[in-house]
């Protein structure tokens, strides 16, 4: 006689959404040669991306540091950003939106990077970077 086993149901995980690496802060500047300057040669940042057309990054031990001009053209909207690496850029977009937060459309700027921005309840901008 056969004896009918019981499969057990799938459950339901949540993702793990692991934001614990630091991927790059994003200060915007009013003066960004005197900006570079201060960072590359007062501070001796190295240069992870050269100073042009208004943008720089500099290597830090673990995240980038970048600099943005552009504060004098609209010093309201403007805002500091802090990003985090993940790997799996898509996941974490949907993983976030699935807890309510309202994220941005994934962007890809430059050739090799993508993110996507969503705001703490500050307003602070916040952003994912990733593949």
């Amino acid at each position: 006689m056969a004896v009918a086993t019981a499969t057990p149901r799938a459950k339901k995980t949540a993702k793990k959404l692991d934001l614990t690496r630091a991927q790059r802060a994003i200060f915007y500047v009013t003066d960004f040669n005197r900006a570079v300057k201060f960072y590359h040669e007062t501070l001796g940042l190295p240069f992870v991306y050269p100073a042009e057309d208004g943008w720089a990054s500099f290597q830090l031990k673990g995240i980038e540091l970048s600099i943005h001009s552009g504060r004098e053209r609209n010093a309201k909207s403007d805002h500091s950003y802090f990003g985090f690496a993940v790997p799996d850029l898509d996941a974490a977009r949907e993983t976030l939106k699935s807890r309510g937060v309202k994220v941005g459309e994934i962007v890809s700027p430059c050739e090799g990077t993508r993110f996507f921005g969503f705001q703490d309840p500050d307003n602070n901008q916040l952003g994912c970077e990733g593949k």
